[in-house]
């Protein structure tokens, strides 16, 4: 047996290049044998295409992919991580980043379904899918960002142009307004511009803003769904609940920017469905940190048992007010239109409250993960 070690240099390093393998170090080159059994750490080569692209080396991460995929077609992991790689290299689209994502999913769920595997590839990818989602949301809100900037800066010289022309005579504007009109909208005809007509497109450029912030969302969202699917049947380690709640927790951060914006009401059916995954997430997280609580410490469960009574009470409070308040509508003495309204955005937010830091029972996962997490 032989294994995959350069024998000039010492080095594990080797690429796939046609029909050689290839020393990164040295250059050596070695004939690939076909009809040849040579052993493959999958162990180190996945070390280093993770440390390749966490280092953002992302041809390498996909040569180390495809020698793993060598010998081992499925797997998950290198699935992904070659898909990834590929789209920040520009060399594949998102959507191609996103098919790889959902084939190393079904792999995870049915090739190695129940195995470590599952988890592990949760513990590497999700964070790694997180990043890359991210890292297309950022660079739209870059551009976005600039050209927000760029229209500001000139809407002010447009509005003095026009205080000093007369009523009826529409101002042209300068003409890197012009250029910049043309670059965003990718009209090449040179038009005449009004400030207001420029605000309009401030306003338009703020709402696509928004927009991206709820695909990222959307994404994210998506993301963490898969993934909980993937475990929500095994008993996780404290590594991977905080994995899930530190992400649950961004995906709600990035849930109350979007529903604070002028803008949100275009992406009101997107926050809403993302909301309502982070809920479970929230809810499917929390319980189970303080099942591993009860597990891991099982000299205190008196104190466990007072804090689930105070999760127990407080969500009997919350289902209470919930009947009240439903009784109140449909009764026939409630005519205020203005109380009617606040009692149903009440009701509305008591049914699609996310777990928040103010909940008992993510306090008691905060006393859990400070435990057994530094």
């Amino acid at each position: 047996m032989e294994s995959l070690t350069c024998s000039a240099c010492g080095s594990t390093s080797l690429v796939v290049k046609g029909p050689f393998y290839i020393c990164e170090y040295c250059g050596t080159k070695y004939e690939r044998e076909p009809n040849k059994v040579v052993t493959v750490d999958i162990g180190s080569l996945l070390d280093s295409a993770l440390s390749a692209f966490a280092s953002r080396s992302y041809e390498a991460c996909q040569q180390y992919c495809i020698m793993i995929q060598a010998v081992e077609a499925n797997h998950p992991i290198a699935i992904y991580l070659k898909g990834a790689s590929a789209y920040l290299s520009g060399q594949a689209s998102q959507n191609e980043e996103a098919s790889a994502w959902k084939l190393a999913c079904s792999m995870a769920e049915g090739i190695y379904g129940g195995t470590r595997m599952t988890v592990d590839f949760v513990n590497k990818c999700l964070p790694m899918a997180a990043q890359t989602r991210e890292s297309k949301r950022d660079s739209a809100l870059r551009q976005i960002d600039k050209q927000i900037k760029d229209l500001k800066a000139l809407i002010k010289q447009a509005k003095e142009r026009e205080a000093r022309m007369r009523s009826d005579v529409v101002f042209r504007t300068a003409s890197n307004l012009n250029d910049f009109i043309e670059d965003v909208t990718g009209n090449k005809k040179q038009e005449d511009y009004t400030a207001d007509q420029v605000e309009a497109m401030i306003k338009s450029a703020e709402a696509r803003r928004v927009r991206a912030e709820a695909d990222w969302l959307d994404n994210l969202s998506d993301i963490l769904a898969d993934s909980w699917n993937l475990v929500c049947d095994r008993k996780l380690g404290i590594d991977l609940l905080s994995l899930f709640r530190a992400k649950n927790d961004e995906l709600q951060a990035g849930i109350q920017r979007v529903r604070e914006s002028k803008h949100q009401k275009g992406v009101a059916a997107t926050v809403s469905s993302c909301a309502d995954t982070a809920r479970q997430i929230g809810q499917f997280v929390n319980e189970e940190i303080i099942e591993l609580g009860e597990r891991l410490r099982p000299g205190t469960k008196a104190e466990y048992r007072q804090f689930l009574g105070q999760i127990a009470s407080e969500r009997r409070k919350r289902d209470t007010r919930i009947d009240a308040i439903q009784s109140e509508l449909n009764g026939t003495h409630l005519y205020e239109v203005s109380k009617q309204f606040k009692l149903r955005k009440e009701l509305s937010d008591l049914r699609n409250a996310v777990i928040g830091p103010d909940d008992p029972c993510a306090a008691f996962a905060n006393i859990v993960l400070k435990r057994h997490h530094g």
